[in-house]
């Protein structure tokens, strides 16, 4: 197996993320991808194209504005690993002190369990929108 044979399906992956930045960005990848590889390139980028595009007549259409836009997420709070204690409400004991991004607390919080908003193993299930979109980017 080739490089090109493991990473073409996560550039692929990329098109479809829930993330429009994301999507973007695999497409402009795969554009780059087909410029060095050619037309064998090319010929499995459209197969992906003529795929992906129609799923967008699968989208369920939200009629209700209560529905949840992501059915298949849990929809109860996330859990990021952060104990409350007694004193989080107390405006002096929090005024004034040194932030943290939440990208700095990331290992620490891994070593926990939980991986709090750095946690990679998490991944929303794509729309059939989505999916579409990132080959709209491709043409």
């Amino acid at each position: 197996r080739t490089f090109m044979d493991e990473l073409f399906p996560l550039f692929l992956k990329n098109l479809e993320d829930s993330i429009p930045s994301v999507r973007q960005g695999g497409a402009v990848a795969i554009a780059s991808i087909v410029k060095a590889y050619g037309t064998d390139m090319e010929v499995k980028v459209v197969d992906v194209i003529k795929e992906r595009l129609p799923l967008v007549k699968e989208q369920p259409a939200n009629v209700d504005d209560n529905a949840p836009r992501h059915p298949d997420v849990d929809s109860r709070p996330a859990i990021f690993g952060v104990v409350r204690s007694l004193r989080d409400s107390d405006y002096e004991a929090h005024s004034n002190q040194q932030m943290y991004s939440c990208g700095s607390l990331a290992p620490k919080m891994k070593r926990g369990g939980s991986g709090g908003c750095m946690d990679h193993q998490f991944h929303k299930p794509s729309q059939p929108w989505e999916k579409s979109e990132g080959c709209v980017y491709l043409n």
